[in-house]
C-alpha cells in the first residue's frame, strides 16, 4: 500500500485515501441536492449523458501535478483504509 512506483507517483494507499476523499465530497453534494428542488428540471450536460450511457468515465490517464504525491497522505494502516471504506459505503447505501 505504501510504496511508490516512482518519487513523483502515488502509491496505492494514497491512491484510496483520494478516492474516499473525493467521493466523500460528492456524497456530501448529493446530500445537499437531495434536501432542495432547485434543478430538478434541468439537463444534464452532454459529456455526462456519455459517461451514463456508457456506465463508464473517459478512458484517459489523469497526470496531475508532481507536488500532489507529497500532499496526499499515507494511510495510517490497512485496518483504518477498510474502516473508511465501509463507513463510505455505509453512506453510499444510506443516500441511495
Amino acid at each position: 500500500l505504501l510504496i511508490k512506483p516512482a518519487a513523483d507517483d502515488w502509491s496505492l494507499g494514497q491512491v484510496f485515501i483520494h478516492l474516499l476523499h473525493e467521493t466523500n465530497y460528492y456524497a456530501g453534494q448529493i446530500e445537499a441536492c437531495l434536501k432542495q428542488q432547485e434543478n430538478t428540471n434541468g439537463q444534464m450536460a452532454e459529456a455526462a449523458q456519455m459517461m451514463f450511457a456508457n456506465n463508464a468515465l473517459p478512458e484517459e490517464r489523469i497526470q496531475g501535478d508532481p507536488q500532489s504525491a507529497q500532499k496526499v497522505l499515507q494511510p495510517s494502516s490497512k485496518a483504518a483504509l477498510l474502516a473508511q471504506m465501509q463507513a463510505l459505503k455505509t453512506r453510499l447505501n444510506t443516500l441511495w
